[in-house]
């Protein structure tokens, strides 16, 4: 999670999320690994009832340094479209 907080939603307005469809954790994560993140968006759309937030879908895959994935989530998270 760190490095998504890091890399992908630092600065950004996110309000919540509704929960993750899928998670899978199929290897283990070790001590001393090196992990790399591929996020992929799979839909973006505004909300119907509060046109202020935008609705992201998108999957999370995590690679350990053997280019195993040890994670696979599809998520989705409500951000907010307002500029200052």
């Amino acid at each position: 999670m760190r490095l998504a907080v890091d890399r992908i939603l630092h600065d950004s307005e996110s309000f919540a999320s509704p929960g993750v469809e899928n998670i899978r954790w199929p290897y283990p994560v070790r001590p001393g690994d090196t992990l790399s993140l591929r996020v992929t968006v799979l839909e973006v759309r505004r909300s119907n009832s509060k046109p202020h937030l935008g609705i992201l879908t998108w999957r999370w895959q995590l690679f350990n340094g053997e280019a195993k994935e040890v994670l696979d989530m599809k998520a989705t998270n409500l951000f907010n479209l307002a500029t200052s």
